[in-house]
């Protein structure tokens, strides 16, 4: 029999107007925003619905917007189309969209998610500033084939150079030092791949992040985890667990480490997943999904009209 997993998205699926309509025809929605913004003292609705795009594009408040849209999203459907339309036997969530996850399968509370969130990206944002850095998209190019050009780029610039998102065969982003990011593009050119430098703050899933980590480390030991109702197929691992501990490892373990993408799309379709909803902006994951999973059913719950027609996607 197969499976339903719930995707969430990670930083970048941001834009200006994101669950606007959804939470003027969802008073489950407006719940959320209206949660969200309480608990960090900043009118998320504001900063989701008008931007301006300065404020959406700033990692502090970026990285909780994309989760309370997402999440909004979710009790928008549930709200509609009932219980079932929220039932999933797996979740996943690219990077910041983990947490979306554990939320969704009940380890962390909506308010300590959207605050761990807002810390994570304060600390993020802190950790960019403090060298240059920054990351790039590759494609055309495997993994094996990349590693060698980061290697060379690094050692020739004396910077961090690593493979950071693994999104699928061939198509990866890069993280490290400024320079070192630069040189491993140029490489890429020569060797007839694609490679465009990222506008993001700086190397995330790199080792610059290691102050970040640190700091949410200690966020994440004072907050209370409880046991997921469904297991949660982790970015560091592409493993699903239901064990709390392992969870909190990995989202410490996740500012560092490469987010494995693909294996976790690998790893759901060996669980007999065949059906995925992506609550949220975008519905970049799905897409992606899509391309590479013909056969599998995928929706988005971005806007109303996604919502509308849920059942017949």
């Amino acid at each position: 029999m197969s499976k339903r997993a719930f995707l969430f998205p990670g930083q970048g699926a941001q834009y200006v107007g994101m669950g606007k309509d959804l939470a003027e025809h969802s008073p489950a929605a407006r719940g959320v925003f209206q949660r969200a913004s309480l608990r960090l003292g900043v009118d998320l609705a504001t900063i989701c619905f008008e931007g301006p795009e300065e404020s959406l594009t700033r990692t502090d408040y970026q990285q909780p917007a994309i989760l309370t849209h997402a999440l909004a999203a979710v009790e928008a459907l549930r709200a509609e189309h009932g219980d079932d339309a929220v039932r999933a036997e797996l979740a996943a969530g690219l990077s910041l969209g983990e947490y979306g996850a554990l939320v969704f399968a009940g380890v962390l509370e909506l308010e300590d998610g959207v605050y761990l969130v807002r810390k994570r990206g304060e600390y993020m944002q802190a950790a960019s500033e403090a060298y240059p850095s920054g990351m790039a998209a590759v494609m055309k190019l495997t993994a094996e084939q990349l590693e060698p050009l980061c290697q060379q780029a690094a050692q020739e610039t004396g910077e961090h150079c690593i493979l950071a998102n693994l999104l699928g065969e061939k198509s990866i982003t890069i993280s490290g030092g400024k320079q070192a990011v630069e040189r491993a593009v140029e490489l890429v050119k020569e060797q007839r791949g694609r490679g465009l430098v990222l506008d993001v703050a700086g190397a995330f899933h790199s080792p610059y992040m290691q102050p970040a980590q640190e700091s949410l480390a200690a966020e994440i030991e004072r907050t209370q985890f409880h046991p997921p109702r469904i297991p949660i197929v982790c970015n560091v691992d592409a493993e699903p667990t239901t064990d709390v501990e392992r969870l909190r490892a990995n989202l410490v373990k996740q500012l560092t480490s490469p987010v494995q993408w693909a294996k976790t799309v690998e790893r759901l379709n060996a669980e007999s997943v065949a059906d995925y909803v992506e609550p949220g902006p975008g519905g970049v994951l799905t897409g992606g999904l899509k391309r590479t999973h013909r056969d599998a059913r995928t929706r988005k719950v971005d806007t109303k009209s996604d919502l509308d027609a849920f059942n017949n996607q």
